[in-house]
């Protein structure tokens, strides 16, 4: 009990060290500021398709629109939504450990995610997806609770579909058809409420290479090394302006689908019998992170949310891993919040080193996978040809 209380306290300590950092630098939650402009738009029924800055499922208009019905600063509501779903995967990590006997790492790394995350996980919509995946991995024993709360989470986010990686090979059929059927529904209320709320699926080819991103690394190198950069803002982010990014996003983007895909049916297959479930979800959700075009800081949030929960196993596989996720995590505050005019020479070495740890954490996890994997076929081909 007394560890709990001391956990709560760290926890308490860190957000109001991220409080403290978003009253220092206002321009932090610039997001929120974004939200609150939408918040007219979509009461009045309408997704604001015209903004490029709005790339999100429907359902993220929800917790925008509910946000703004409160009384008092749009902000300052805001940011007490946020931390109560913080506490909400504080307290649930807490039950967990209790009840599965579980290890500590899990919830002192969500204990000290103010501080490793930094200012953008309660000045961003992804502290409610990483909430609503959180409490599915928890609840994953009962089937139709857990599948409803991924259909939520893939309203707002799309992020949480690679969840999937968790669940047990009896009950897929069984999952995926509550995740369809509820997503379905989800989808035709939010044509109901909002007028052109599926305009989001057609924006996201029109993303570019983010300049944060892993495939974005060569093309930094060479414009540090050549003294200039062609950088654009578009959409929200800076990406890169160079010959032949087009196909380096795009063949990342192909190559992290397949891993992905390759690791959910392994898991499905049951081939990797040795890997706790929460290790599995974690390290496609690791993988979709690394290659995407995109590799914003808020993407921590996630990563930190179910990296905690794995972690709570005491059979994990993932903690050499935190520690480089934890590492990259803390080097991106470097060029956000603290450098804003990213890319410059020195927040440039930053974000290659940050990249360099955030794949060798993907590197290391992805042996973890196929290690396992090759561990069962062994152990397969010994049952079927028993020696003598």
């Amino acid at each position: 009990m007394r560890g709990n209380w001391i956990a709560l306290g760290v926890w308490g300590l860190t957000r109001g060290w991220v409080l403290l950092l978003i009253w220092l630098m206002p321009w932090i939650p610039y997001d929120v500021q974004l939200y609150e402009g939408w918040y007219d738009v979509l009461r009045q029924g309408h997704i604001p398709s015209g903004d490029p800055l709005w790339q999100y499922p429907p359902w993220s208009a929800a917790p925008i629109i509910i946000v703004g019905l409160f009384p008092g600063p749009y902000l300052i509501v805001f940011l007490a939504f946020a931390l109560v779903i913080d506490l909400v995967i504080m307290l649930t990590t807490l039950h967990r450990r209790h009840t599965s006997e579980g290890a500590w790492p899990g919830v002192w790394l969500w204990a000290t995610a103010g501080f490793w995350i930094g200012p953008v996980l309660l000045a961003r919509l992804d502290i409610l997806t990483a909430g609503l995946a959180v409490v599915a991995l928890a609840a994953m024993k009962r089937p139709i609770t857990s599948s409803i709360l991924i259909a939520a989470g893939l309203a707002i986010k799309l992020w949480p579909a690679v969840l999937a990686a968790a669940w047990p090979r009896l009950e897929v059929k069984k999952r995926m058809i509550v995740v369809t059927l509820v997503s379905f529904v989800m989808l035709g209320i939010s044509n109901i409420f909002w007028s052109e709320s599926m305009d989001f699926l057609f924006k996201q080819g029109n993303r570019g290479l983010h300049a944060e991103s892993v495939g974005a690394s060569p093309f930094l190198l060479q414009q540090l090394l050549s003294g200039s950069y062609d950088v654009v803002e578009r959409s929200g982010t800076s990406e890169i302006v160079a010959t032949g990014t087009a196909i380096v996003g795009l063949s990342l983007s192909i190559f992290g689908f397949t891993l992905v895909t390759t690791i959910v049916l392994l898991a499905w297959f049951d081939k990797l019998p040795s890997l706790p479930k929460t290790d599995i979800a974690f390290i496609a959700l690791l993988v979709l992170v690394t290659t995407s075009r995109i590799l914003s800081p808020q993407f921590y949030v996630w990563l930190g949310a179910v990296l905690a929960l794995a972690l709570l196993d005491r059979n994990t596989r993932l903690r050499p891993v935190a520690l480089l996720v934890i590492g990259s995590a803390l080097l991106a505050q470097y060029v956000y919040p603290l450098r804003t005019d990213f890319p410059d020479t020195d927040s440039t070495l930053i974000q290659l080193l940050r990249v360099v740890l955030l794949l060798g954490a993907c590197i290391w996890a992805l042996r973890v996978v196929f290690v396992s994997a090759r561990q069962q076929h062994r152990v397969v081909a010994g049952k079927r040809n028993p020696p003598g």
